[in-house]
């Protein structure tokens, strides 16, 4: 069953880190992904704080733009950008702005952002300022909005989550221990008839499969899977933040995950890191 929400592999002991009930049978049979080799994850480096207070416009705000259609958030002082379907989400650390006509000019280590405010209209819908995002040889027009987006809406993956959690905490635990690095749990699916399956999503948004032993609740494996080649169910929008993995002190919108009085985590909304 798809588990449900937001924002980088390595193998470390699994067995002596399970902890909880053991995983129980679960009702979705989704298909088997392809898996490529895991390459030994790097945690994404923590962003220095910085002074927004000169800036043209004020956070909290966003921007989108169309044709393709894309999204640039601020996220716990990262710029995060996606674009379609089945695309990575990129993070970057904030810098400074530079300005050039009006305009705050940020040059990140992975895309430039021009911000000039002023009238514009994107979908029907009237933002405060001109946006252009250069990556890559290509250029994004959009427009920016006040506010913060609609990355921390809650989804029926987070119900759906919290209700498979307790018969596959032990696969969980495993997994998370195996791969070595910090992240959030996305999905639980069974994996033929003795084996459970565990999305995981590390901090840089890169996509982890492991196969855990459904009696015992033993982390088997843990593989890299590739955005373009992963199946709907590793794509979910669920980020459950084990207790003990990570940190969500700085999330205040970070919602307790408590069952049978004990509190197994946190779901975090795609704005915040851990």
């Amino acid at each position: 069953m798809m588990l449900s929400g937001c924002g980088d592999s390595g193998s470390g002991s699994g067995a002596d880190a399970i902890a909880g009930s053991q995983a129980g049978p679960l009702t979705t049979n989704p298909p088997q992904p392809g898996l490529v080799a895991a390459p030994t994850a790097t945690a994404a480096p923590p962003a220095a704080k910085v002074n927004t207070a000169k800036w043209r416009v004020q956070p909290p705000f966003y921007a989108v733009g169309e044709e393709p259609a894309w999204q640039l958030e601020l996220n716990d002082n990262y710029f995060t950008f996606t674009r379609g379907s089945g695309i990575p989400e990129i993070d970057t650390p904030f810098v400074a702005p530079t300005s050039a006509n009006g305009a705050d000019v940020f040059n990140t280590e992975t895309f430039k952002i021009t911000i000039e405010p002023g009238a514009c209209e994107v979908a029907k819908q009237n933002g405060v300022a001109n946006i252009t995002i250069q990556m890559g040889g290509i250029v994004y027009d959009g427009c920016v909005f006040k506010g913060a987006g609609d990355s921390g809406a809650a989804t029926g993956d987070d119900a759906d989550l919290i209700a498979d959690l307790p018969g596959a905490l032990g696969a969980v635990d495993s997994c998370l221990a195996k791969l070595g690095d910090p992240a959030v749990v996305s999905a639980i699916y069974p994996r033929g008839d003795e084996a459970t399956g565990v999305a995981l999503r590390g901090r840089g948004g890169t996509l982890f499969e492991c196969e855990a032993q459904s009696a015992s609740g033993l982390a088997e494996s843990v593989e890299q899977i590739e955005a373009s080649s992963a199946g709907p169910w590793l794509k979910s929008s669920a980020r459950f933040l084990r207790t003990g993995t990570g940190d969500a002190s700085k999330c205040p919108s970070a919602k307790p995950v408590v069952i049978g009085g004990k509190t197994l985590g946190v779901l975090l909304p795609k704005a915040c890191k851990f």
